[in-house]
């Protein structure tokens, strides 16, 4: 009974996590994006669309989680280690299009094209290297639970997620500023239902980002160890 249960668990959630999403946005997708001309964002759209489906399965196999029945524990690191790098490079391709959406606004100068590959490279190269240093702190033993939690993770330093966490709070407000910077400066005035959606649109987005974000810093900060991770996600 527990083994069928479990089966059925595994079989819900990559349903719930890599199909139906996929399915309910598909046409949209495919009116927006697919009949779209060749184009950078166009580009970063797709390697991030199907790359989660790779990021969800190696997600799966990780320790504590459905596939991870026979792994041993260096087995469990390096699935580990692929899912935090999956996770990393999804991460950085997204806020490429974010930063893409703040070029695009401000007209494409020059000057703001530099500005933003100085800060995307410094932002992002801090982040990937809290993102390793937590990765080598992370450490794994025989889980006593049962069958699909082989693994299960002992001790990791929490702090350096939330210094990466500290550093894409600060990137997510420089965005925005200077989004509202680039309203104020060249669009304010301007009587356009598509401007005032994009603005809307993209100031709400970085403001859930920030707050989410934020949300994660506090909880890795005073959450017991079991909740630190709550958000992470």
């Amino acid at each position: 009974m527990a083994e069928s249960s479990l089966a059925a668990f595994k079989a819900q959630a990559i349903w719930n996590y890599a199909v139906v999403d996929y399915i309910q946005t598909l046409p949209d997708e495919v009116r927006h994006m697919w009949t779209a001309p060749l184009s950078i964002p166009k580009l970063l759209f797709i390697v991030v669309r199907y790359s989660i489906f790779f990021k969800v399965f190696s997600a799966m196999v990780v320790p504590g989680t459905f596939f991870a029945d026979n792994f041993s524990v260096k087995g469990c690191l390096r699935w580990f280690r692929l899912t935090a790098a999956m996770s990393l490079f999804i991460m950085i391709t997204s806020e490429a299009i974010l930063f893409y959406r703040v070029y695009a606004f401000s007209g494409r100068g020059r000057r703001m094209v530099v500005a933003l590959a100085v800060q995307f490279i410094v932002i992002h190269a801090g982040v990937a290297y809290f993102v390793g240093a937590y990765i080598s702190s992370v450490k794994f033993t025989i889980s006593p639970l049962p069958a699909g939690t082989t693994c299960m993770m002992i001790s990791s330093n929490g702090h350096l997620l939330s210094a990466e966490f500290a550093i894409l709070l600060g990137s997510v407000t420089i965005a925005m500023l200077l989004m509202v910077a680039l309203l104020f400066r060249k669009h304010w005035g301007f009587d356009s239902k598509l401007l005032t959606a994009f603005y809307s649109d993209g100031i709400s987005y970085f403001v859930c980002l920030a707050v989410l974000i934020s949300a994660n810093v506090a909880v890795n900060w005073v959450a017991q160890e079991s909740y630190k991770y709550i958000l992470i996600l």
